[in-house]
């Protein structure tokens, strides 16, 4: 009798999400939130007038699961049109609609000053998820054009 009640008793825990060990039973939390990074966390540029600088940030998704991508855009909010977001473009990015469990992508940002003794400041920020889990990631772009 006692060996079928340790192994409900063991079931239960496996249900439950805990650990049996030794006859102790351990809660162990579920991470409720995915493992997905935008590295790194700023990208500066600093450039003369007249030209660009492009940089990559680095998305990984090491969620479990396959995140669909529903934008990857530059989100900036403008205090005064002179450091406004919009010199600052996504160029280019390999992460398609979708980014499978352990893959990763680069998405390359540019900064393209419309003139000379500017600092700019924006986020790259990409939004993957369906109605069930929405998460947004998030980069700090700073951008300066001077001589």
């Amino acid at each position: 009798m006692r060996k079928f009640t340790v192994s409900v008793l063991s079931m239960l825990c496996l249900f439950a999400g805990l650990a049996i060990s030794a006859g102790t039973a351990v809660a162990q939390s579920p991470n409720l939130r995915p493992s997905v990074s935008l590295t790194p966390e700023s990208l500066f540029f600093n450039v003369s007038p007249g030209h660009s600088a492009t940089a990559p940030a680095v998305l990984t998704n090491n969620s479990g699961l396959t995140l669909n991508i529903s934008n990857i855009e530059i989100d900036s909010t403008c205090s005064s049109p002179s450091n406004c977001g919009a010199q600052f473009h996504v160029v280019s990015h390999g992460c398609g609609s979708s980014l499978k469990n352990g893959a990763r992508c680069t998405i390359n940002v540019e900064f393209d000053p419309t003139s000379e003794l500017e600092t700019a400041h924006a986020n790259l920020k990409v939004t993957f998820g369906d109605e069930s889990l929405q998460h947004t990631e998030k980069v700090a772009l700073t951008g300066v054009s001077r001589q």
